[in-house]
């Protein structure tokens, strides 16, 4: 575009100061919280990218010389380069405190200087051209051609410096943070780096980076102290004001050796570990990926390098976890309370039953390793399968797929497929293929009933048509039965109905004649904790009963009517005295029932603690 340097400056001041305003911009958004669910491996990735573009640029550069060759020029820069990194070591391992690199330059130029090899060597810069810095020339440039013809480019590029610089910065603050336990506000910080890096390029000065970035050489010898990144900017900004006075003194073969150190520092520590390669190969390997990825390709390859490889790390986490627990012999079973006669059927069966326990996110990858997992881990004595989805935070369009896709490889296996605690979007998507309960215990009561069912009917237990007093009345003569049954009252309980609460103080025992009543905390269960569901001929309220104590939960009608038959403890006690060895066998029953229950109640405590 026929623009001078001067102006050129000014354009590329322009484009930095752009870049800048993004980068504000991206911590008054406060998009830099997002840089905590960034893995090990990318960030350890970057940094190490960052400083293995440093080392690589020195030696493509002949460390210094202009270029590489076979020659005595290109071998005498990289010997100066190297002995400038093993002195500036040399010097931090014996003085802790010193700036390592700063004698190591200065020896180095003065050996230089002192035999005569300047020749030899290229300086850092003429003296002529730096005789003062460069200032851009924002007058002449004509702004509005620029715009035109290379505005989206500037534009563009303006934004990927924003993104690239940004990350560095946010590696480096999460390495200040994680390893030697500077923690700070990142987006702040951001904000902060913006202001100072506008400024810069408003003035000519092209930073590579901001000073957080760059920081790592003076954080390994000054030690972790938040001071580091301001006094190394403004060590930077004071060579680039007053180098024109000193500057071409310097060979450059020093600054390379300077950059070659500065390179090699950036490299976390951990990748450089034989220990830390073995315990974690696989992040050892995704580190070094993407420092790779980011030598080749630069920043904006390293970006998405270390997007791609973030993430396959949270598939592969999520997939590898996605199976809580599996219950493949029968282990659980549902707070519905059954007679001893169905119960005994139904135990022995109760292996048919798979129950599979979710969590994580389900996500289209996790989702087909879990599909996988539950075709691998089925027996062919398993003809139902359960996935509690209770511990799943969310499920994508992709995973409901793998899902219903699931179900229908299943039902050619002629085993069914019931899923439960989806959330409600996610299980009206599915109810197409899957069948869907609210919860697990509902779909445990389902997978019961439907084995009940399947009892041929010289199997299905044979009750008195009359049945009025169910399980506790079992083994009793025909006139203790008869006299005991005239002490009943009958009762009807509308559906959603309370029979009792908490705390009241009522000693009547309850038999269930039609419907279910269910136990709970709360009433309705939907606010506490549901307990129990009692069904036709067996009994609830019977712990009151017996001892007299408030009642310790409540009970109501869930699903529909209710009619209950109930005995009194008065009446029960006055009968008893009429027929004492029929009483005795009613309160076996009762002892039989109870000790069931706790035996079922053993078995929920034991599934909520595992």
């Amino acid at each position: 575009m026929g623009l001078t340097p001067h102006q050129v400056l000014a354009v590329c001041g322009a484009t930095v100061g752009l870049a800048f305003a993004f980068q504000w911009l991206f911590g008054v958004l406060r998009l830099a919280s997002l840089s905590r669910f960034l893995p090990i491996s990318v960030t350890h990735g970057f940094a190490a990218g960052v400083g293995m573009s440093m080392v690589i640029g020195q030696v493509r550069g002949g460390f210094g010389s202009g270029g590489w060759a076979w020659d005595g020029r290109v071998l005498a820069h990289a010997a100066a380069a190297v002995a400038v990194v093993l002195i500036a070591r040399l010097v931090q391992w014996r003085w802790r405190q010193l700036p390592g690199l700063l004698p190591a330059v200065v020896l180095v130029a003065a050996v230089i200087g002192l035999f005569g090899m300047g020749g030899s060597f290229a300086p850092a810069v003429g003296t002529e051209p730096f005789a003062w810095p460069t200032l851009p020339d924002w007058v002449g440039v004509s702004w509005s051609e620029v715009i035109r013809r290379q505005g989206m480019h500037l534009v563009s590029l303006a934004f990927l410096m924003a993104v690239v610089n940004s990350l560095e910065i946010l590696v480096f603050n999460q390495e200040l943070d994680l390893e030697h336990g500077l923690r700070g506000d990142a987006n702040r910080l951001l904000r902060h780096e913006s202001l100072l890096g506008a400024v810069c390029g408003l003035f000519g000065f092209i930073p590579a980076s901001t000073s957080a970035s760059r920081s790592r050489i003076a954080l390994a010898q000054a030690g972790p102290v938040a001071s580091v990144g301001p006094n190394h900017a403004a060590i930077m900004l004071l060579v680039a004001v007053t180098g024109h006075w000193w500057l071409h003194w310097v060979p450059m073969a020093c600054l390379a050796g300077g950059l070659l150190l500065a390179g090699i520092t950036q490299v976390p520590r951990l990748l450089w570990s034989r220990a830390y390669a073995r315990a974690a190969s696989a992040t050892w390997m995704q580190s070094w990926l993407v420092a790779m990825v980011f030598t080749v390709e630069g920043g904006a390859g390293a970006l998405v390098a270390g997007l791609v490889v973030a993430t396959f790390v949270l598939l592969h986490a999520s997939a590898s976890n996605v199976l809580r627990r599996t219950l493949l012999d029968g282990q659980a079973r549902s707070r519905r309370l059954r007679r001893t006669a169905s119960e005994a059927w139904l135990a022995p069966r109760m292996q048919r039953l798979a129950i599979i326990e979710l969590q994580g996110v389900m996500s289209f990858g996790v989702a087909a390793h879990m599909a996988e997992q539950v075709r691998q881990l089925l027996l062919p004595k398993h003809d139902r399968v359960i996935l509690d989805a209770s511990r799943v935070a969310a499920w994508d369009a992709t995973a409901l797929v793998q899902l219903r896709a699931l179900a229908r490889d299943l039902a050619q296996r002629r085993v069914q497929l019931v899923a439960c605690a989806m959330d409600g979007r996610s299980a009206a998507m599915a109810a197409s293929t899957v069948i869907v309960f609210a919860d697990l215990d509902r779909a445990l009561q389902w997978a019961e009933d439907a084995m009940l069912e399947e009892r041929s009917p010289g199997e299905r237990p044979a009750y008195p048509e009359h049945d009025l007093l169910g399980e506790v009345g079992e083994g009793l003569g025909a006139q203790d039965r008869a006299d005991l049954e005239a002490q009943l009252a009958l009762r009807t309980v509308e559906s959603g109905v309370q029979v009792f609460a908490a705390g009241e103080h009522h000693t009547e025992m309850l038999i269930v004649q039609s419907g279910h009543v269910t136990l709970s905390t709360a009433w309705p269960p939907s606010a506490g904790l549901r307990l129990a569901t009692v069904g036709r001929g067996m009994a609830f309220g019977e712990m009151a009963f017996l001892t007299g104590e408030p009642r310790s939960a409540c009970a109501g009608a869930e699903g529909g009517p209710v009619e209950l038959a109930c005995l009194p403890r008065s009446a029960f006690d006055a009968w008893a005295q009429q027929h004492p060895a029929a009483a005795l066998t009613l309160m076996g029953n009762l002892a039989h029932i109870g000790t069931r229950r706790l035996g079922a109640t053993t078995r929920q405590l034991r599934a909520v603690l595992e």
